[in-house]
């Protein structure tokens, strides 16, 4: 009988214990990610480039954006990157239609006093070109 009653007793501790620091930790952690710095890099199509891909490259990280519909980044289109800290630069490819690279060139990042970094795609007389705006 005492053996029933430590058990039920233990048992009901032990999830007393494991509810109240899961919601704590729980809570803990979302209030973390709001006070994270975000750090945005917008590319902003401005040339008459058929784009279907933009791919960078960083120390130890890379990746990509398309369209989620497959569709070409038309003319003022933008694509937008969040990272967890600042990059100084990037490694960035265009692709065209064809899946070919149209560009390619480091760029150093010129973030403004919102976290944020302007890239806008330009037309140039042999193709394309990636510069900071404003």
């Amino acid at each position: 009988m005492y053996k029933r009653k430590l058990v039920s007793v233990t048992f009901f501790v032990l999830l007393v214990i494991l509810f109240s620091v899961g919601c704590s930790n729980k809570t803990a952690h979302q209030t973390n990610l709001s006070t994270l710095s975000k750090f945005t890099v917008n590319f902003i199509n401005s040339s008459d480039a058929l784009i279907s891909e933009i791919q960078y490259e960083s120390q130890n990280e890379g990746g990509g954006m398309i369209n989620a519909n497959g569709s070409l980044l038309e003319k003022k289109d933008t694509f937008q990157l969040d990272f967890d800290y600042p990059k100084k630069s990037l490694l960035i490819s265009i692709l065209d239609d064809e899946k070919e690279i149209l560009f390619a060139k480091t760029i150093s990042l010129e973030f403004n006093s919102q976290n944020i970094a302007n890239l806008k795609i330009i037309n140039v007389s042999d193709g394309i070109d990636l510069i900071n705006s404003k």
